[in-house]
């Protein structure tokens, strides 16, 4: 059992999910443009904020200072929306950390719930070639079904160089309920040449006795720096979907502002438009 002093230093949210929902929407599905960008297929890839929705270990990947705020809504008939605010600092200290919240809105008009997450990750850098993270996120449930459950994702990067960075991560690793937070473990590499990051994923779900995976690749290339064209995919075993994931987006060393849109092609139908605006030091 966590301590209510740990609960207290997180400055725990309150969630309130339908399980019809949930199982369509789990809540580590939060995220920003740029991951729906790639079909959330580039944790490799990962710097500053998006590592609250990824390997913690890649907040430590640069030296930064970030803040963000993403919007999100889903076309599909669970009326799935959020928005987000976090922020990452690599620079103040030996130790990177970030923060996020999130609101989030799910199910139709007459079921509809809403759910307030907070997310707190750390990482260490060592060497700046290996890189130690740890996240933790908690939730209160309310509503046909309830429960607190708080888990923990923790996760290791390695910078090789400036070409190649590889990641490993595991997801939902305490207190894991199978519909709120299925636990999975997610294997990545990125290379990086010529403006053209190269990313191919792959994940791992062992929630019962039969194995299954997500495969993935996505490609990313910004024109002189600042104008980034995007786009993944992935095939997803455990809701047997196809996903396609494009976006844009706009960068400046201070800041910038990226638009990203997911499809899912299958029984599951979960396609989200995403914008996120960041600001960087």
């Amino acid at each position: 059992m966590v301590p209510n002093s740990f609960f207290s230093f997180l400055a725990v949210c309150v969630v309130s999910l339908p399980l019809s929902a949930l199982a369509q929407v789990p809540l580590n599905d939060v995220a920003e443009a740029r991951g729906y960008g790639t079909a959330n297929m580039s944790l490799a890839a990962s710097r500053g904020t998006q590592a609250l929705y990824g390997n913690p270990a890649s907040l430590s990947f640069d030296e930064r200072f970030e803040m963000e705020a993403s919007g999100t809504l889903d076309f599909a008939k669970n009326s799935y929306k959020f928005i987000g605010l976090g922020v990452a600092d690599s620079k103040a200290g030996p130790v990177a950390a970030g923060l996020s919240y999130h609101l989030v809105s799910v199910g139709p008009k007459e079921e509809r719930s809403t759910a307030h997450l907070l997310t707190l990750g750390v990482a260490m850098p060592f060497a700046k070639v290996f890189h130690l993270g740890v996240s933790g996120r908690q939730h209160f449930v309310r509503g046909p079904e309830k429960s607190n459950p708080f888990n923990l994702n923790a996760g290791i990067g390695v910078t090789l160089t400036e070409v190649l960075t590889l990641s490993f991560s595991g997801h939902n690793l305490i207190n894991t309920s199978k519909i709120h937070t299925p636990r999975y473990f997610v294997l990545s590499a990125c290379g990086d040449i010529l403006g053209i990051k190269a990313t191919a994923e792959m994940r791992g779900h062992f929630n019962d006795k039969k194995s299954r995976f997500t495969w993935g690749a996505s490609l990313e290339y910004a024109f002189l720096g600042m104008l980034a064209l995007r786009g993944g995919y992935a095939y997803d075993q455990v809701q047997k979907a196809s996903i396609l994931g494009v976006g844009a987006g706009f960068s400046v060393p201070t800041g910038g502002v990226h638009l990203g849109y997911r499809h899912t092609f299958g029984e599951t139908k979960n396609n989200v438009l995403a914008l996120t605006g960041h600001m960087a030091i």
